[in-house]
């Protein structure tokens, strides 16, 4: 039989049960099945062409029954069998010969013809045509029904042809009887006008061009209009063959220039080509070329055929639009155009009233709240909110609707049957059709039980709980017919491996499909890299593909911010990338922030990845993905893990006792702080690692052993290192010498944790992670750092002992934007271990030493990274400090200063005779010598008042010396026993290499403090900077980082303050106690210039140098002074100007706020400057005490061991200034 909508169907496969899967989607509507999708309703007219659109036309039109049961088919043609077959006489209009095209021409192209029956198995008489009427609104429908008969101008129109022009046309006269096509019913009807016309012109009208494009998404009629247009265009003798050619775009792509050939041999007589899927002739790859030889053949051929055969290119989405830029003769070959737009809610209404009546023919649906009620209005509405959509199914999508409606009342006529209630097989119901109340999933849904149940995740189980309760508000809103709430099913799924996103998504999707939002459920997991093409246009095609094959399901992108490509961080590969954003830009056009896409789409990744990926990238991918609204997975918290790890033995049926499961739990707590934690992954890798060790236990037990039981051997081997006493520690430095603080400061670290267990108190809180090692080379910071690594990680503070030595120049980039990734990098792979930066006074040399500065300490801030890895700064003394004094955030990230002092003389000696026995030679001559043991002193006495003194360094060298020396012995068998002669020999060899290099070779420490861009950087600081403006500088506050021999006197001492004058500044306008101070030629104020103070006689180079920096050092605070004074005036100018504003009432609100702004940065402006102040007086009353102990008069330095005047032969230490001044 005919459906209303114009489609033959077997009227048994309409009695019930399922719409099968193989049906066509139009069969109920009226529109044919094609492959195109896109909703273009822009009109763009090229040469002339003829294109209409709905803008023209006020009400699409209504459908109308023909009254006369088997006598015309849906359309108004005559059936098949009344039409005729042979051939067509020569037409008086057109003037050319309606010969029939011969038969047989093959597949791929499709051939119908409309003069001939079309070869089917004969129907029964059940199955006999007949014409349904399409659905009309009543006229009796209450005022408030949204929708009401609707009227057409088009078939007003054709009515007004039909009886003042006596016009006839079965063909227009079925197409006006379907539900919408408006545009395609008023160019007909224009043709139809312009032919008429034409006759009573007796002019030719079979030259003209009726190629025409057809462009609309999916299910808006086509292929069924391109059908009738093919009658039509045979009823006005445009063309005298019937013949209608079907074929793709794909398949002449494919099949090359032979099948245009054969097409065009086939429509040599007339008739009409139908190409389906225009879109895919649009290339923009390597083979566009060979793609426009197509069109070149396939144009050439159309233009052979005009007057005789018509060409009906059919398509969706925005690529149809660039179709006419494929080729110059496009636009001038297919010149009309006609616009299929998508349906509105009162057609769509429409179209499932005809497809529920059609389906249920024989026996009525009675549907609750009838036909024209709101439960039918609502399944409409909730079908249009796709419209205007590429690849929105319009006819389609009321054919998926159908099918879920009556696939939902299956199952529950399946449920009440089995619990014994009565049915009624014909009659649908509001859960039916509309599906449950969301908030009924928490009583009946078994994934919501299953998600509940699981361990932790609170956060994630509380925003789905809200977003069932947003869908529960547009439930309730839909059934008022209130517009909706935007709630999207798209999220965003932050967190760490391991935390159950991937479960999540599943109990999701079915969360999502048992209360009617997803038609399947199922979850698709895909990455990045199966997005991205290869060449321009793949990256579009394969996000397309994918997301329309994640129609129903849940569509999960792991690791999405890969998306974002190279854009996160270093420079910008922009090939690939733009290929990575052609794929977000297509996720966003395709993916919607509506409840009823029937797709939801989670973007999963860490959560400072995606935001940067959310601010990087397309602005519309954060509202089609806002972060406010994501599900957050929190880490496992200890007990959680402790839950799941019980429940896993549990399942697999392993026992462990309470020690073995604390063992546990202290590995699984050990490898938290690991990059990549895995939280639950971790317990599945620790049970692996357990099972391995239990099997090599048992099988080297001769007594075999219980299978079923875990040991805390198996887990680990040294399980009981946290409890062992703090003996430990000092075995470990038992080969180390001077480093008893170290020693006292672990133990005491050690006691904390012990304690803190004990009390059930995170242990991490109370002791710290960072450290400064102040010290020389060779004085053991490495060896330090390598040992607290190993007592972090008993501790279980530490995932690893490993540690990661860098130099600060690793993590120094080397062009801008470079030095923050390359930073972050480092300490992303120490997680868990040691991370040891030795050199790190380069850290305040150069904007990018100082950018790398400033990452560390926003590094360390961040929970990723505060006490996950112990971070060692390592460096001299006084570089250290000057570091510090950069950027004081690193002294509150790095409190504990370890000191690493030259060895003295005996560690020197202890440490040579202990590196000879680890050797295997005897020293036992030499221990008991008390004579030679001082010698030995006094000999490494002198070394170590060179320059080049490498501490233990050299001490090692030494004794490998010692070594060399004796296995050199050409005396037959060598003796292991070292003498006294050798290691005298060795030490002078050693002094007198030392004493010859030293007057042309300085050490590395003094060549770097002694010239080059360090000193000249230091130089440069006596130009005084313009005043500070606030909104481009912020305030630092320099603090000076005493060593442990200055904590004598008072941590305030500063030098004194700068003489406004020197710097060209009016001394009346520089408040202070120093402003009035006149100075000597030489006062620290002045720049320093090399040879402008005398050089005292006797002082070395290497105490001349150190003094010249300790000058700059001075130099520099006083220039802080008066920066600080000169910040403090300017905030205070600008906390006036805001109090002036917010008086006048001038954006009081906005001027408010600043006011906060600038008083808190004025309070510690303020602060700032009065520690300046105090230390700068309190540095002046020490001048005056140490006036006239320098014969010359010279001015004081302070340096890290006392003062020295400026000459440099004076000096005064602190301990003697301490015992000379204690009085004053």
């Amino acid at each position: 039989m005919t459906l209303s909508c114009g489609i033959e169907a077997n009227l048994d496969e309409m009695q019930g049960g399922i719409i099968p899967q193989h049906t066509s989607p139009d069969e109920a509507t009226g529109q044919s099945t094609d492959k195109e999708e896109d909703d273009n309703r822009s009109e763009p007219s090229a040469d002339g062409a003829a294109e209409t659109s709905n803008k023209n036309i006020d009400e699409p039109p209504i459908g109308e029954a023909s009254g006369e049961g088997n006598e015309t088919t849906d359309d108004g043609t005559d059936k098949p069998e009344d039409r005729g077959s042979d051939s067509h006489s020569d037409d008086p209009h057109t003037g050319r010969n309606s010969a029939r095209s011969v038969s047989g021409f093959s597949s791929p192209v499709r051939r119908r013809s409309y003069g001939s029956p079309r070869s089917s198995p004969p129907l029964s008489p059940a199955d006999s045509h007949v014409t349904i009427s399409p659905e009309e609104y009543p006229d009796d429908l209450p005022p408030s029904f949204p929708w009401h008969r609707p009227t057409s101008k088009s078939k007003e129109a054709w009515e007004w042809q039909k009886t003042n022009w006596k016009l006839s046309n079965k063909a227009l006269e079925g197409l006006m009887r379907k539900v919408g096509l408006e545009t395609a019913k008023a160019r007909l009807l224009e043709i139809n006008t312009f032919v008429e016309v034409a006759k009573r012109q007796k002019v030719r009208w079979s030259e003209d061009n009726f190629n025409t494009t057809f462009i609309g998404n999916p299910g808006t009629g086509k292929t069924t209009v391109a059908e009738i247009y093919a009658k039509f265009l045979l009823e006005i003798r445009v063309i005298t063959n019937s013949d209608f050619e079907k074929t793709t775009a794909a398949e002449l792509i494919s099949n090359g220039p032979l099948e245009i050939d054969r097409i065009g041999s086939r429509l040599e007589w007339g008739g009409v080509l139908l190409v389906e899927g225009a879109q895919d002739l649009v290339w923009h790859g390597s083979n566009s070329s060979n793609q426009s030889l197509k069109l070149e053949l396939l144009f050439s051929t159309m233009k052979r055929l005009r007057g005789t055969a018509v060409i009906v290119f059919t398509g969706y989405g925005k690529r149809m639009e660039d179709l006419p830029a494929q080729h110059a003769a496009y636009s001038t070959t297919i010149p009309n155009t006609i616009r299929f737009p998508d349906y509105e809610d009162y057609e769509l209404h429409r179209i499932l009233i005809q497809c529920l009546k059609s389906r249920f023919k024989r026996h009525p649906l009675e549907i609750e709240d009838g036909n024209y009620g709101v439960f039918l209005r609502i399944v409409a509405r909730r079908i249009g909110r796709g419209r205007g959509k590429d690849g929105f199914g319009n006819a389609r999508e009321v054919q998926n609707a159908v099918t879920r409606i009556l696939t939902r009342q299956a199952n529950r006529l399946f449920l009440e049957e089995k619990s014994g209630k009565l049915t009624d097989d014909h009659f649908l119901t509001q859960e039916d059709l509309l599906g449950p109340p969301p908030t009924s999933i928490f009583d009946n849904s078994k994934a919501w039980k299953k998600l509940n149940d699981m361990i932790g995740l609170q956060a994630v189980k509380d925003t789905i709980k809200a977003l069932i309760y947003r869908l529960q508000i547009n439930y309730e809103r839909d059934l008022a017919e209130k517009p909706l709430v935007e709630c999207s099913l798209n999220k965003l799924f932050i967190g760490n491996p391991g935390t159950g996103k991937t479960t999540v998504a599943k109990l999701y999707g079915q969360i999502l499909t048992e209360i009617g939002l997803l038609s399947k459920g199922d979850v698709i997991v895909k990455s990045p890299s199966d997005f991205v093409g290869s060449a321009i246009g793949h990256s579009e095609q394969n996000t397309k593909s994918i997301l329309d094959s994640a129609k129903g399901k849940v569509l999960i992108i792991d690791e999405a911010y890969g998306l974002a490509g190279s854009s996160t961080g270093g420079r910008h590969l922009e090939s690939a990338d733009s290929f990575r954003g052609a794929v977000i830009d297509t996720i966003v056009a395709d993916v919607q922030s509506t409840g009823t896409e029937d797709r939801a789409v989670l973007l999963l990744g860490y959560r400072e990845r995606m935001e940067s990926m959310l601010n990087e990238t397309n602005p519309a991918l954060a509202r089609r993905f806002p972060l406010a609204s994501a599900f957050v997975f929190e880490n496992y918290t200890h007990d959680q893990l402790g839950q799941i790890l019980d429940l896993k033995l549990k399942e697999q049926g392993f026992k462990a006792s309470g020690i073995t499961k604390k063992v546990m739990m202290e590995a699984l707590d050990r490898t938290r702080s690991r990059p990549g934690f895995g939280n639950a992954g971790e317990v599945d890798i620790l049970l692996d690692r357990v099972k391995l060790r239990q099997q090599q236990r048992l099988s080297n037990s001769s007594g075999g052993g219980n299978t079923d039981a875990f040991e805390p051997v198996d887990v680990d081997e040294a399980y009981d290192r946290a409890d062992r006493d703090t003996g430990n520690i000092r075995r470990l430095f038992s080969n180390y010498f001077g480093f008893e603080s170290v020693i006292e400061k672990l133990e005491t670290y050690k006691h904390v944790v012990m304690n803190s267990r004990a009390l059930n108190r995170d242990p991490r809180e109370n002791i710290p992670f960072t450290f400064l090692f102040c010290g020389p080379p060779g004085t053991g910071k490495t060896s330090a750092a390598k040992e607290m690594g190993k007592v972090f990680c008993d501790m279980g503070l530490l995932a690893t002992k490993e540690i990661l030595e860098h130099s600060a120049s690793d993590l120094i980039g080397e062009y801008v934007g470079h030095t923050g990734p390359k930073t972050k990098k480092v300490f992303t792979a120490a997680l868990g271990r040691v991370l040891f930066i030795d050199e790190a006074y380069m850290l305040g040399e150069g904007s990018f030493g100082r950018e790398a500065m400033v990452e560390i300490v926003n590094t360390l801030t961040l929970d990723r990274f505060r006490n996950q890895l112990v971070t060692i700064l390592a460096g001299y003394e006084p570089d250290i400090n000057k570091l510090m004094a950069i950027n004081p955030g690193l002294t509150s990230r790095f409190p504990v200063v370890i000191h690493f002092n030259p060895l003295s003389m005996s560690h020197c000696v202890d440490l040579l005779l202990h590196t000879l026995k680890l050797r295997g030679l005897d020293t036992s001559s030499l221990e008991f010598s008390k004579k030679y043991s001082n010698s030995l002193e006094v000999s490494f006495e002198k070394l170590t008042l060179l320059p080049s003194w490498g501490n233990a360094r050299d001490v090692q060298t030494l004794a490998s010396a010692i070594h060399m020396s004796i296995l050199g012995a050409r005396t037959g068998q060598p003796s292991l026993v070292v003498s006294e002669e050798i290691v005298m020999n060795q030490i002078t060899t050693m002094t007198r290499e030392r004493r010859t290099r030293a007057p042309t070779t300085r050490s590395p420490r003094r060549e770097r403090l002694s010239t080059g861009p360090p000193l000249r950087e230091h130089a440069q600081m006596n130009m005084m900077p313009p005043p500070p403006k606030l909104h481009t500088t912020k305030s630092t506050n320099m603090i000076e980082i005493k060593s442990a021999s200055q904590k004598s006197l008072d941590s305030n001492q500063t030098a004194p303050e700068i003489n406004p004058a020197m710097n060209g500044e009016d001394t009346a306008s520089a408040p202070g106690p120093m402003s009035s101070n006149k100075r000597i030629s030489h006062d620290l104020a002045a720049p320093y210039v090399p040879g402008d103070v005398l050089r005292d006689p006797g002082v070395s180079d290497a105490v001349w140098e150190e003094l010249q920096l300790d000058k700059a050092a001075a130099r520099q605070r006083q220039n802080q002074l008066v920066i600080s004074r000169q910040m403090v005036a300017e905030l205070g100018r600008q906390a006036s100007e805001a109090q002036r504003m917010i008086a006048k009432g001038t954006m009081t609100a906005e001027w408010s706020q600043k006011l906060k702004t600038i008083q808190s940065k004025l309070w510690e402006a303020t602060d700032e400057l009065e520690r300046l102040e105090e230390a700068a007086a309190e540095e002046t009353r020490i001048q005056k005490l140490l006036r006239g102990k320098c014969t010359v008069g010279f001015n004081w330095t302070r340096q890290a061991g006392g003062w020295r005047c400026e000459g440099g032969g004076h000096f005064i230490s602190f301990d003697q200034m301490r015992n000379s001044f204690s009085g004053e």
